[in-house]
């Protein structure tokens, strides 16, 4: 159900042109995190990633107790809890 709704989001959207946003995903290479459109131009982890993605790609960087949680809720308005 939940495909065939997203399906008809999308179809919905190309019929009457009302999607102009592109859409980014989200890349980890090495020690760098950041985003590539659809188009292909680069941006900040914020365009594409989530802030799951971001606390995981810290956690393997800088271990789980090095994690700043304050600041990826301050910056990305994330919603882990407090420490």
């Amino acid at each position: 159900m939940k495909k065939l709704l997203i399906s008809a989001a999308l179809l919905l959207g190309s019929i009457t042109g009302c999607t102009t946003e592109e859409q980014w995903s989200c890349v980890e290479d090495g020690t760098l995190m950041y985003s590539i459109s659809e188009s292909g131009k680069l941006g900040g982890a914020e365009n594409g990633c989530s802030c799951e993605d971001m606390y995981n790609f810290e956690v393997k960087l800088y271990g789980i107790n090095e994690v700043d949680t304050e600041h990826l809720n301050s910056t990305f308005g994330c919603n882990f809890p407090a420490e």
